[in-house]
């Protein structure tokens, strides 16, 4: 069924499968946030060390740092948006208008009797 709220959809989840339906996500969730979260870490990284190198310096302010995650958070964010925004390679999207003409039917006069 459909709950009404948090506490009843926690209810079902428990009837229905036990402690085990509230970790049911867990496996997905760590198989994407996984791979995101190691290239976030390299670009931050490449951040921290390209910009320690500019002010010749080895290690980075904690407001420096601060800025370099977000940096390689947004980075990353941005990018992934693009990406999944982006067509296949070889594929080319008909626009909404020529695919709505595609699929539009021309009624046919009567023909007299």
């Amino acid at each position: 069924g459909v709950a009404s709220d948090t506490a009843g959809a926690a209810v079902e989840i428990w009837r229905a499968e036990g402690v085990a339906g509230f970790y049911s996500s867990a496996g997905p969730n760590y198989a994407y946030s996984t791979p995101v979260d190691v290239v976030k870490f390299l670009l931050y990284e490449q951040l921290k060390a390209s910009l320690a190198a500019r002010r010749g310096r080895s290690g980075l302010s904690p407001v420096e740092a601060a800025v370099g995650g977000a940096a390689a958070a947004a980075t990353y964010s941005s990018a992934a948006s693009a990406a999944a925004a982006s067509p296949a390679p070889g594929s080319r999207p008909e626009s909404s208008a020529a695919s709505a003409a595609s699929t539009r039917r021309t009624p046919t006069p009567a023909s007299p009797p």
